[in-house]
């Protein structure tokens, strides 16, 4: 009787990080609800931190102001959950200053860019690629999952090798002349 030797190469996440991953796909699976409280805070949060208004109704044209497709939210988190807005608090808490220049500055030369919109689908695309493994190494190499996936610049370090500088370098070119997108 021959024993066959089968071996994979398939890199595994190491098993003290599988809670924490798992963790982030149960909050993307969350559906935003405007009657929770906590929901709509962390809504209006952001809405407050890049407008500076205080007053913001749950439904209205308002939400377009900041980077949603229409007047309710709801239908813009169906593919994240509560996972985006809380990977724009991340953002808010640790890169505000970025996030306002950058905000301004599509405001300033008056962009057809849905901010709030590009900041979820590049939520999107991490959770994909933590959930069809191809950011297990670094995962692994830095021992976290909440760390790597809510950083802006190491998924972006990972999915686009050609990114030096990550999503500053993709969506900040203030250094630049007026992006073509931005022109009337």
């Amino acid at each position: 009787c021959s024993k066959i030797l089968i071996c994979s190469n398939k890199l595994r996440l190491n098993s003290n990080l599988k809670k924490e991953r798992e963790l982030i796909f149960c909050i993307a699976k969350i559906i935003y609800n405007e009657n929770k409280d906590i929901h709509y805070y962390i809504l209006t949060t952001i809405y407050s931190f890049l407008t500076g208004e205080n007053i913001c109704p749950k439904k209205g044209n308002h939400w377009e102001k900041i980077g949603f497709q229409d007047e309710d939210p709801m239908n813009d988190l169906r593919s994240v959950g509560m996972f985006g807005p809380l990977q724009i608090l991340f953002l808010i808490e640790n890169y505000s200053n970025f996030l306002l220049k950058f905000y301004k500055y599509l405001l300033k030369f008056k962009c057809e860019w849905l901010f709030v919109i590009s900041l979820l689908n590049l939520t999107k695309i991490t959770l994909d690629n933590l959930r069809n493994g191809n950011l297990i190494h670094v995962c692994n190499r830095r021992n976290q999952v909440f760390f790597f996936v809510l950083h802006p610049n190491l998924p972006c370090r990972t999915l686009l090798p050609l990114s030096r500088n990550g999503v500053r370098h993709i969506f900040y070119p203030i250094h630049r002349p007026i992006p073509l997108w931005c022109r009337d």
